[in-house]
């Protein structure tokens, strides 16, 4: 269940239940793009995402996000690193050359500083480690959605993946 702060519009971009409606209005674009090539991580994360009052787009495939990003650009699209044909890293740097005020979080199950420092030098602005909770999901998405950190990349205090206590409110995972 949320705590009373998810009631609150976040950076005017992405809004919650009771703020939704007037967000869509003010920012038509305004939804979380999940690019992941498992349908099972991608579903997993979109109703994490729904049941928080964030629109969401699904795309199973570096192209196919590219293509929604053309057609509605996202307020910040979360991509797995590994995927099928082009990779989250060839879709990170694309994103952050078209849409570069689009905070790109990263995400994998490969937690290896030099897979973070890539991620980091293509403009990902945050990296979060598989299997993901519910709480890492909700933390990464207060960190990008803070006004002042959509230009920014991650530092390097974040390129490492937070020490986040154990997630009670669900045992789910990506």
């Amino acid at each position: 269940m949320p705590d009373s702060s998810d009631g609150q519009v976040m950076t005017g971009a992405v809004g919650t239940k009771q703020g939704e409606a007037a967000q869509t209005a003010q920012h038509p674009h305004s939804y979380v793009l999940v690019v992941d090539d498992e349908p099972v991580v991608r579903g997993f994360l979109a109703h994490c995402l729904e049941e928080w009052g964030y629109a969401v787009k699904q795309a199973g495939s570096a192209d196919e996000a590219l293509d929604l990003m053309v057609g509605q650009p996202a307020s910040v699209v979360l991509v797995d690193v590994k995927m099928p044909g082009h990779d989250g890293l060839w879709l990170a740097e694309r994103l952050r050359a078209t849409w570069p005020g689009t905070p790109v979080v990263m995400a994998s199950g490969i937690d290896d500083l030099q897979t973070i420092r890539q991620s980091r030098d293509l403009g990902a602005v945050d990296y979060i480690t598989k299997p993901i909770t519910p709480t890492q999901l909700r933390e990464v998405l207060r960190r990008v959605t803070t006004t002042g950190n959509e230009d920014k990349q991650m530092s390097e205090e974040s390129a490492a993946p937070p020490e986040l206590p154990p997630s009670r409110e669900s045992k789910a995972e990506a």
